[in-house]
């Protein structure tokens, strides 16, 4: 694992390993090989120099309202009318209220995560990963504040002095073996 001069190039490496596992996914990997690995330091090395960007959340949001009969954080189906708004950033911590924050949920979801870090709530309360639009759309958003609020460049003591609307120490910066994270895809059992 490399080591960071500042929050970017953390944010950076775990985007790459984001990026390494949805092309296992879409190329029905189990298991990380050679050339996962070649893609994830190429990505790496892209972001740190400026190469590639991490681009808004237009596609996203376009996918949250043509699909909205399910809840994005558990994936149960129900009609609309049943699912309630929930910001990915609380508002108590300074999320707006403009679509790259808002997202439908059900109402068990939205109650169980109150205004908790969505990772943290992920990793505390139900112990498992996030749906992979989930992980890319917050991860996304942690960009995308970071970026427009200065903390690309900070580290990690200042970030600490700060007040944020996530927590850092729950961003991943790897993540489970393609056929641990989908294991329906694999036709394996948990």
């Amino acid at each position: 694992m490399p080591t960071y001069r500042n929050f970017g190039e953390y944010l950076f490496y775990s985007y790459a390993n984001l990026q390494m596992l949805c092309y296992a996914l879409g190329a029905k990997k189990p298991k990380y090989d050679r050339l996962c690995y070649m893609i994830r330091a190429k990505a790496f090395k892209a972001y740190k120099e400026g190469r590639w960007n991490i681009h808004d959340l237009m596609q996203f949001n376009v996918a949250k309202i043509r699909e909205n009969d399910f809840c994005w954080y558990c994936g149960r189906h129900m009609s609309p009318d049943k699912l309630t708004i929930d910001h990915v950033f609380p508002r108590s911590k300074g999320g707006g209220n403009d679509m790259d924050n808002i997202i439908m949920v059900c109402k068990n979801c939205n109650s169980s995560k109150s205004n908790m870090d969505l990772f943290q709530w992920y990793a505390t309360v139900r112990h498992e990963w996030p749906p992979l639009n989930v992980l890319i759309h917050y991860l996304k958003n942690i960009y995308l504040y970071s970026e427009e609020n200065g903390l690309l460049e900070k580290c990690d003591i200042e970030l600490d002095e700060m007040e944020l609307p996530f927590n850092r120490k729950y961003i991943p910066v790897s993540y489970p073996q393609p056929e641990d994270f989908d294991p329906d895809l694999f036709g394996t059992e948990q």
